[in-house]
C-alpha cells in the first residue's frame, strides 16, 4: 500500500513571502542609517524563506507498507526531490510497538524522525524499539493508511528492524 500525502499552500505562501520580504528590507537597507542591521534581517529571511522551500515545497514523502513473501512487512518511507528518489526510512512492522496520533502519545522517545510533508499537519507517531532505546517516526498518513499498519504490527520477528 502506498500513501503521498496531499500539499497544502501553507508553506508555499510563507516561504514566498519571507523571500520577497528579504529582498525587500535589503533594497532599502541602502537608503537608511544602520544598514548592517536591515541587511543581516534581510539575510536572515531569505534563508529562512529558502529553507522553508526546499523542505516543504520541493520535497515529497511516499510512505509505502511492502509486504513480503514471507508474510512480513516494511514500512518504507521514500524522499523525492525533483527525479531524484532516496530511501531515508525502512522499519519492518513487527518491529512497531504503537501507531497513534503525535498529541496522544504517554512515552517520550530518544530519537525523532520527521518525515511530514505539510507544515502545521497534525501527524502520526510510530514507536518502535532499536536496541533498547525507544524511537518515534513522524508520519503525515490517513486513518486507512494508519490501520492498515496496525493490522500488519507483530509478526515472527524476521527482517530489518530500522535502516535509514
Amino acid at each position: 500500500m502506498t500513501y503521498i500525502p496531499r500539499k497544502n499552500k501553507k508553506a508555499q505562501n510563507i516561504s514566498l513571502a519571507l523571500i520577497l520580504v528579504g529582498v525587500t528590507v535589503f533594497a532599502l537597507s541602502g537608503y537608511v542609517m544602520y544598514a548592517a542591521i536591515l541587511q543581516v534581517v534581510g539575510v536572515a529571511a531569505i534563508v529562512t524563506g529558502l529553507q522553508m522551500l526546499v523542505r516543504y515545497v520541493l520535497t515529497d514523502h511516499v510512505y509505502i507498507i511492502d509486504d513480503r513473501e514471507d508474510g512480513c512487512s516494511d514500512f518504507v518511507v521514500i524522499k523525492r526531490q525533483g527525479k531524484r528518489e532516496i530511501k531515508v526510512c525502512h522499519i519492518s512492522v513487527f518491529a512497531i510497538e504503537d501507531v497513534c496520533k503525535r498529541s496522544e502519545r504517554t512515552v517520550k522517545s530518544a530519537k525523532r524522525y520527521n518525515y511530514v510533508q505539510n507544515l502545521g499537519a497534525k501527524p502520526y507517531a510510530i514507536m518502535f524499539r532499536d536496541g533498547e532505546t525507544l524511537n518515534e517516526v513522524l508520519i503525515e498518513a490517513d486513518d486507512s493508511f494508519v490501520s492498515v499498519m496496525r493490522e500488519r504490527m507483530g509478526g515472527d520477528g524476521s527482517g530489518t528492524v530500522f535502516a535509514m
